[in-house]
């Protein structure tokens, strides 16, 4: 753990120490929140307007603040996903300069520094997008302040996330990449496509029904829905204290895209976490097992290292996978059986546990394709002929 701690404040370290990089990632949400306020207020406002009925009047200050709610929320939405591209510089420039060659020869493994990255990429992150979180509450406090102390909590808690599931994005796009001019290009495509997708410059029910559809298996719609939630929870609470007609309410949390609609169902809060949870995790593991591909070590490897282990002390039972490669292009794949074991007669004598948890290996051959031999079997694990 000291390894992967030292490795990530290396990278901490050289983000700062880069000026231009560190100017660029923190002028970005200064930016946005100016472009934001200028250009999308208005179609924020009509948007929120279009869900008034003519003959209900509702105050200036509350419609801004709800306005700057809706921006704010949109802006965070693309930040903390945009901005993970830009820190996340670093893996690519140890490469294009050849920084990881040292590091290749280095007694540490590539997962290590792949986790260094990441973990530099999120430390580095979240501290950029904090700096624009307090530039948010800051127009919110000048336009209409609405939000509780848990309303604020919450939406650092949406942020985190948001940053989490923007690191590991960036880093399997990143990872491939080369040169800083690759790094560049993607981060603009990102940059100039991600707030559409997520519904931060329009909200995903002015789209047609097909896209809505389409967008709805995406992680970042409830990415974007969940922190409006958030930020808008203070709105919503004034509307109902001042008895506004809950049809109005919804119809403009529906308007907001504060309920997403999954095949015709509403996606309530908690399952908007659990989405980016769960996507988290789906991407880290790609992330991982893209690590373990780039080390030569192989799928084999990979299965090895995610054995299955259903044998316990005392259980009935077990199984043992495991998969290894041959040199001549087989893959060895053997499964181990163990029959009962009693762990209290074991201990008193041990040819009785013996026999009675006797062993048996069935070993299975099966000659691969040339293409599956190159990507199971690596160099490092062409280890012999059975």
């Amino acid at each position: 753990m000291r390894t992967v701690l030292a490795l990530m404040d290396r990278n901490r370290k050289l983000f700062f120490k880069d000026k231009g990089m560190l100017f660029t990632s923190m002028i970005t949400p200064v930016i946005l929140i100016v472009l934001y306020a200028t250009f999308l207020a208005k179609v924020f406002r009509d948007s929120f307007t279009a869900a008034i009925p003519d003959m209900i009047t509702i105050s200036d200050k509350l419609i801004n603040g709800t306005v700057a709610a809706q921006l704010t929320a949109s802006l965070m939405a693309v930040s903390c996903i945009t901005v993970t591209f830009c820190v996340n510089l670093t893996m690519v420039q140890d490469k294009a300069n050849g920084t990881r060659k040292d590091f290749n020869v280095a007694p540490v493994s590539k997962e290590k520094i792949y986790l260094g990255y990441f973990l530099s990429t999120v430390a580095n992150s979240v501290m950029v997008n904090t700096l624009a979180f307090v530039l948010c509450l800051g127009y919110l406090l000048k336009m209409g302040w609405y939000l509780n102390a848990a309303d604020v909590l919450w939406v650092l808690f949406d942020m985190i996330l948001l940053v989490l599931f923007g690191s590991t994005l960036s880093s399997i796009i990143s990872f491939p990449l080369t040169t800083q001019g690759q790094l560049s290009a993607v981060g603009t495509i990102v940059s100039a496509g991600y707030g559409f997708i997520c519904g931060a410059y329009m909200p995903i029910s002015n789209f047609g029904s097909g896209l809505q559809k389409a967008l709805s298996y995406l992680p970042s719609t409830y990415a974007t829905s969940l922190i409006k939630n958030h930020m808008l929870h203070g709105v919503f609470r004034e509307l109902e204290r001042k008895n506004y007609p809950d049809e109005m309410v919804e119809a403009i949390r529906d308007t907001l895209d504060c309920n997403p609609v999954f095949h015709g169902n509403v996606v309530s809060v908690n399952q908007m976490i659990g989405i980016m949870m769960g996507s988290i995790a789906v991407f880290g593991i790609i992330y991982y097992v893209v690590t373990l591909l780039s080390a030569g070590e192989g799928i084999a490897l990979i299965v090895n290292r995610l054995t299955l282990r259903l044998f316990r002390r005392g259980s009935d039972c077990g199984l043992l996978f495991g998969l290894s490669c041959l040199r001549n292009g087989k893959v060895l794949l053997g499964i181990i059986g163990v029959g009962k074991r009693r762990d209290r007669e074991a201990r008193q004598n041990h040819d009785a546990d013996r026999k009675d948890g006797q062993k048996t290996k069935l070993l299975t051959h099966c000659r691969l394709p040339p293409y599956f031999q190159r990507a199971w079997c690596r160099p490092s694990w062409k280890t012999g002929t059975p």
